[in-house]
């Protein structure tokens, strides 16, 4: 991938979704890694632990993701909160209580957001998209 200041490693909202089996086996086939999962998963994830891929479907390409890069945490209040909630739903990062540890994973989010959104902006561009560098 081009384009902007792409992190080596960011943290990602991630609700259980899928891993690529052994994407890296399918490069000749148009299939590249964008980002691999770091910690250890429940199942076998064959070679590479792919996370994000970005394949060739016919003339164009596609970005397949079992984490969810685009899911936005408000550290701020948006313009218009009907607009925002039901495309990212931040209501689900609202520090829990009654969930041992989830206060922490809120804020491991919110501490990372940069890196998180130049690797979205990243993928965008690399999907020949036209992306802002303005992130506020």
């Amino acid at each position: 991938m081009s384009a902007g200041s792409i992190p080596n490693v960011f943290k990602s909202y991630y609700n259980g979704g899928g891993v690529f089996v052994d994407a890296p086996k399918y490069r000749d086939q148009g299939v590249e890694v964008l980002a691999s999962y770091t910690d250890s998963l429940s199942v076998d994830a064959g070679e590479g632990a792919a996370a994000i891929v970005c394949c060739k479907v016919g003339k164009g390409e596609a970005l397949l993701t079992g984490p969810h890069p685009e899911f936005v945490f408000l550290g701020k209040r948006a313009d218009d909160w009907r607009l925002t909630k039901p495309r990212f739903a931040p209501a689900n990062l609202e520090e829990k209580p009654d969930v041992p540890g989830f206060a922490d994973v809120v804020k491991a989010l919110a501490a990372d957001e940069k890196h998180r959104i130049d690797f979205l902006m990243a993928c965008l561009t690399k999907l020949g998209l036209t992306v802002s560098d303005e992130q506020d």
